[in-house]
């Protein structure tokens, strides 16, 4: 018994807020972008968020809309809020 083939409305509806996202997110397009930089502190309450997003931008089909874009993630320690900076292309 499978639990995808019995249970697919359950399952929609459990992951339907992640799928949306994930939809959201491949409309991404990185083409005006040069650099886009993360940091953040990995022990700050609430950071799931902020990581879910660096890796949503770094997936494949994203990364493909401009491969010479440089992605740079930096971890601290000092409690800090988590910042994304893009830099644009001239």
């Amino acid at each position: 018994m499978s639990l995808y083939k019995n249970s697919g409305p359950l399952i929609k509806r459990v992951v339907g807020g992640l799928a949306d996202r994930y939809l959201e997110v491949q409309k991404v397009d990185l083409r005006p972008i040069k650099r886009v930089s993360f940091k953040f502190d990995p022990f700050t309450p609430n950071i799931v968020q902020f990581r879910d997003l660096i890796f949503h931008l770094s997936a494949a089909k994203i990364r493909e809309t401009n491969p010479k874009c440089v992605f740079k993630t930096e971890v601290a320690s000092d409690r800090s809020d988590p910042v994304l900076s893009c830099k644009l292309g001239e």
